[in-house]
């Protein structure tokens, strides 16, 4: 087995672990805040099997760049991305337990866009195969769409699809679909 697609599997298993903190097939939950219904937010969890502790930035294509903020406890954050250009690409760095991650994603829109293991391997897979740092540090070179991302997180999905049967997860999107970091999660005001 080549080493990219040992390190890929060993991570898709990895976030697989985390998938109870899921909700029911990705469906938002009705009592939602007003920010989460926002057209000009970017939200969501930065999370590696439990919540990252460390910083998130937010670059739009026009390379602004909002951040580091702080993740919160439950690896929730916040952009308002007024008058920012999308697509969006995220990037969260900081701590589970003694690990160290540097995640990605991407949003083509505002809503949504979490950062996971599987949100960086799609994000890798949407840039064609390039560094998603490579992508966040100059956005402008290869700006991502919708079918791009979307083919990509389809992609990432059917390789994990035993896995993901098994725990009723399958058909979750990892960077759109809302669920927590963990199951006791509290929604920022």
């Amino acid at each position: 087995m080549k080493k990219e697609n040992l390190l890929i599997m060993s991570v898709l298993v990895f976030w697989v672990m985390a998938m109870p903190g899921c909700n029911d097939g990705g469906v938002i939950p009705p009592s939602l805040p007003d920010y989460m219904l926002s057209s000009a937010k970017v939200f969501g969890v930065a999370v590696a099997g439990s919540p990252i502790l460390g910083v998130v930035s937010l670059k739009d294509s026009n390379g602004i760049v909002i951040g580091p903020k702080n993740i919160e406890k439950d690896g929730t954050f916040i952009f308002d991305v007024k008058g920012l250009k999308a697509p969006f690409y995220l990037r969260a760095e900081g701590r589970v337990g003694s690990t160290t991650y540097r995640l990605y994603s991407a949003a083509v829109s505002t809503g949504i866009a979490n950062i996971t293991p599987i949100s960086s391997i799609a994000v890798w897979l949407a840039a064609g195969g390039d560094d998603p740092a490579k992508l966040f540090d100059s956005p402008v070179s290869r700006p991502l769409d919708q079918a791009t991302l979307d083919k990509a997180v389809a992609d990432v999905m059917a390789m994990i699809k035993p896995m993901m049967d098994a725990y009723s997860a399958y058909g979750t999107d990892p960077i759109r679909d809302f669920y927590t970091g963990n199951a006791k999660r509290d929604l920022p005001d």
